[in-house]
């Protein structure tokens, strides 16, 4: 809309910025896929840290920008207010299941200890879950599986900051939601070929504190911990045959936010764990 425009208005290229630098950016509760923004021929980028500076070649024919909207939590509010077709209508494609509730870990595999088998389909209850997925891809409109807690769930739902917790159980719970979204597992309502499903983004918020408090919000160990855990997680995901083909693996904040956590993890912790793509 404003490409060929002489002065771009400030939002577009505040928008670009965060774009191009993140890959998804999340502006109030949008969520805008823009991942193919820089990688057009005509269309070059410079990363400068948080920001970047797009430039676009308007002679260059055939150049094709992959645009996707979304939203969190929905088609039906809070309230009871179903604006599936509302979102249709304004171009919207994706919701975001973060802030769902039902969708959350220890929702789905209310095993807080993980002391019941994370691969026995009698674990899971997926009742709430199955009913809020189902209002998404009945309305027409696509699932974005967030994995990991909502706002309610202090700490991602993991024990206090120092208790050990069992990270191999937690990444098969996490492995089984999807392979329950993808492929029909575990039982409940088998949603198997029915919609797409291309996006799942591990964890959310990982540096989000909770004031007054010593907990984190969505988080409570360091960012090394974190690291292994989104390393672990998309190992495991990558090991089902859909993800070598369609499927995309988004870790939130992987970038930036943290860097906020401390102790700052090691380049390594870093590398093995930004270097993951499903296809």
């Amino acid at each position: 809309m404003f490409l060929n425009q002489p002065s771009p208005p400030a939002w577009a290229i505040h928008c670009a910025a965060i774009v191009v630098s993140a890959g998804w950016g999340t502006v109030g509760h949008s969520t805008t896929n823009h991942k193919s923004l820089a990688s057009p021929k005509g269309v070059a980028s410079q990363s400068l840290g948080a920001t970047a500076v797009v430039r676009v070649d308007t002679s260059v024919a055939g150049a094709a920008f992959d645009f996707e909207y979304g939203v969190d939590h929905g088609p039906r509010c809070d309230s009871g207010v179903d604006v599936a077709d509302d979102l249709l209508r304004f171009g919207s494609s994706l919701i975001r299941t973060h802030d769902s509730g039902v969708l959350d870990w220890p929702v789905v595999y209310p095993h807080p200890n993980f002391d019941a088998p994370t691969d026995d389909p009698a674990s899971y209850v997926w009742d709430a879950a199955d009913v809020y997925w189902g209002n998404i891809v009945d309305s027409g409109l696509e699932p974005y599986l967030r994995l990991g807690t909502s706002w309610g769930q202090l700490g991602g739902g993991l024990p206090p900051a120092g208790v050990p917790y069992n990270r191999t159980a937690l990444v098969d719970v996490l492995l089984h939601t999807v392979k329950h979204y993808r492929e029909g597992w575990g039982g409940g309502r088998n949603f198997s070929g029915t919609s797409k499903f291309r996006y799942t983004e591990l964890w959310n918020e990982p540096d989000s504190a909770v004031t007054g408090t010593p907990h984190g919000r969505f988080w409570n160990r360091s960012a090394a911990d974190f690291y292994d855990l989104i390393h672990d997680t998309a190992v495991a995901l990558k090991t089902l045959a859909f993800c070598h083909s369609e499927h995309q693996l988004i870790a939130h904040n992987i970038f930036t936010s943290l860097l906020q956590i401390r102790p700052i993890p090691h380049r390594e912790h870093r590398r093995r764990c930004t270097g993951h793509r499903c296809s």
